[in-house]
């Protein structure tokens, strides 16, 4: 577009765009109760998954669900942690602000298994955790074998 015999002026258009970086890919957690439930969702131990983006988005955590039997609740799918041949349950959360885990803005996994957040625009840090309850178990004793237990967890980042 020419303004005058001084002025050009050049017209740039940017598209919108999410970024994601994980500076993890995998996460430990030492279960120290066999019988009952380890809270990690108040600590900071988390992966991180860091997000550039020019719009709002919604982050999306899917990964195997199972409902066991008492004394786990009824009606809430537990995240699936298996060691290839027995399960322990939990639940998976994510936290906008994992620097400060303990502030009350952790969005925990839905009842029927599912894990969404909104983010927003601009850089942000997620953290990405889980609390361990090796007693929802489906081993014939009651409780679950001593072993590495995982879980492999699909994110999706979609703009909206």
């Amino acid at each position: 577009m020419r303004r005058d015999d001084d002025t050009i002026v050049l017209l740039g258009r940017g598209r919108g765009f999410v970024i994601a970086r994980f500076l993890d890919d995998e996460i430990t957690y030492t279960v120290r109760n066999p019988t009952g439930e380890d809270i990690n969702s108040t600590t900071g131990q988390s992966a991180r998954i860091r997000i550039l983006a020019t719009m709002p988005y919604a982050l999306d955590v899917r990964f195997p669900t199972w409902r066991p039997g008492p004394p786990a609740p009824q009606d809430f799918r537990q995240a699936e942690f298996s060691d290839g041949s027995h399960r322990i349950g939990g639940r998976l959360w994510l936290d906008p602000t994992p620097e400060t885990p303990s502030n009350n803005d952790t969005v925990v996994q839905s009842p029927d298994g599912f894990l969404e957040a909104p983010g927003r625009f601009g850089q942000m840090q997620w953290g990405l955790g889980a609390d361990i309850a090796a007693r929802y178990t489906d081993h014939p004793s009651g409780v679950a074998p001593a072993g590495t237990y995982s879980l492999e967890a699909v994110i999706t980042i979609q703009p909206f």
